[in-house]
């Protein structure tokens, strides 16, 4: 009985170590095969966060994991190539603007959410670096 139960073990483990090794080894052919910059399996990736900038929600060393969004909100937390290296941060309204500037529109519940989030800023005691953004904003075309 105790002699079975080893064996399964010993099976399991080798069966997970298998698993282990497949991942990687598909992480690295991925890369090459399909020039991927980072392979997603499942439609998810992960990274290790290097520096302790986004704490207290990510310190240094933690994994986190990358899911592809169609839209992404104020207040997400993503990440992207910024000269030749991932970059992660939390959605701000000065990306957004600059995204709808870049598109060249922007439909009028975004325009709306802006102003919002505009207003809080003052409210906040903001600067004025967004009201540049904002008037560019308020001369696109509402989609």
């Amino acid at each position: 009985m105790i002699r079975r139960f080893f064996k399964v073990l010993h099976a399991l483990l080798i069966a997970i170590l298998c698993f282990i090794l497949l991942f990687n080894l598909w992480q690295i052919t991925a890369r090459a095969l399909f020039h991927q910059k980072l392979p997603y399996i499942g439609g998810d990736s992960q990274l290790t966060v290097l520096s302790g900038s986004m704490e207290p929600t990510f310190s240094a060393g933690d994994l986190i994991i990358l899911h592809r969004e169609d839209v992404y909100q104020v207040g997400d937390v993503i990440s992207f190539w910024d000269e030749g290296s991932l970059t992660t941060h939390r959605v701000r309204i000065q990306y957004l603007c600059r995204c709808y500037i870049h598109d060249d529109k922007v439909d009028f519940d975004d325009r709306r959410r802006l102003h919002k989030m505009h207003d809080a800023y003052h409210a906040l005691g903001g600067n004025g670096d967004l009201d540049t953004l904002m008037a560019a904003v308020d001369e696109l075309p509402v989609k």
